[in-house]
């Protein structure tokens, strides 16, 4: 089906030797979020979204690497990602047409 097709395109970027390369990246992007979480707060101690802040945006910033996603369209599929995760819309609403950002060689 489609999902292997896709799957075998990807199977290359997650290899053991290629994960090891992208560690650099991923402890850069998360000591970027921390760092940005601190100087959010308005005061030492007060609460921070942790969610907003680290837990969603990470995750698609590392999937945005991985996949060769052009920087400046970063925003766009972080907003297409949080739309796919919503578990309240349907398939039709989340996807309405298959969006191209990068094309994986």
């Amino acid at each position: 089906p489609e999902h292997t097709r896709y799957r075998r395109q990807l199977t290359g970027q997650f290899t053991v030797r290629r994960m090891r390369q992208l560690t650099g990246m991923i402890e850069r992007i998360t000591a970027e979020h921390l760092d940005a979480m601190e100087s959010a707060r308005k005061e030492p101690g007060a609460p921070v979204d942790l969610v907003a802040s680290f837990a969603q945006p990470i995750p698609g910033l590392v999937i945005s690497e991985l996949l060769g996603v052009p920087v400046t369209e970063r925003a766009r599929f972080q907003a297409l990602m949080s739309d796919m995760l919503r578990l309240d819309l349907p398939y039709e609403v989340k996807i309405p047409s298959r969006p191209t950002i990068c094309s994986v060689d």
